[in-house]
């Protein structure tokens, strides 16, 4: 994985250095959330535990992950039979008994987990998510790696080498980097990427997909 500056220096070594710094950076952004976003990547999937305190029927995705959320796959627990996943409105209505126990039964809204019936014991809950990375422009530049891994940082700089020389109209060095690009995404793609939203076990477990988090999703090649 490459640092900012890293990518600066690449851009710049294949004769792309004539920009400032914060330009070139803003097309390096870009081109890296071009990428994240053309597929669901492997590489960002991740399981966090967190504590279900007794007496609390919900996690706040937000603040009990120490990553940003993109997908969620499965909700379990450690020490007890997982729970089932139900659509909110059918949670909704089978959780109206105001019971106890070990919960039975998950969902999710805005950015929470909603479990019933409410714990009467503290539990570990293993969460398998899909996280978003930090911005680009967010991260510090001499320190902070990108989420790509090696060699498919490359990615990044190609990306931004394809539209400097689409704004300096040089045509054949734009097609010489789409080529590059393609390529070296396809094989990304074949070793990290998931055309599907959901790992196969997470729609047997879950089956979650929340309206309210739909992704657009943007073609690449």
């Amino acid at each position: 994985m490459a640092t900012v500056n890293q990518l600066l220096d690449q851009l710049q070594a294949r004769g792309y250095g004539f920009d400032l710094d914060s330009v070139q950076t803003q097309l390096l952004e870009s081109a890296y959330n071009r990428i994240l976003n053309s597929r669901r990547w492997t590489f960002l999937d991740t399981t966090e535990t967190v504590q279900l305190p007794a007496g609390q029927s919900n996690i706040d995705l937000a603040i009990d992950l120490t990553g940003d959320v993109r997908f969620l796959d499965a909700v379990r627990f450690d020490d007890y039979d997982d729970p089932r996943f139900l659509p909110y409105q059918q949670f909704m209505h089978d959780s109206q008994d105001g019971s106890t126990g070990i919960p039975r039964l998950w969902t999710v809204r805005n950015g929470e987990v909603l479990f019933h019936p409410t714990p009467t014991v503290t539990l570990d809950v293993s969460i398998d998510y899909n996280e978003r990375p930090d911005a680009l422009s967010s991260l510090n530049p001499s320190v902070d790696e990108i989420a790509l891994p090696d060699p498919y940082d490359e990615l990044v700089v190609l990306g931004a080498i394809k539209e400097m020389a689409f704004r300096e109209r040089d045509w054949d060095a734009r097609a010489v980097a789409q080529q590059d690009y393609n390529l070296l995404l396809a094989e990304c793609m074949s070793e990290h990427g998931m055309e599907q939203r959901q790992t196969s076990r997470s729609v047997v477990n879950s089956g979650f997909f929340d309206p309210f988090e739909v992704e657009v999703y943007e073609e690449v090649i």
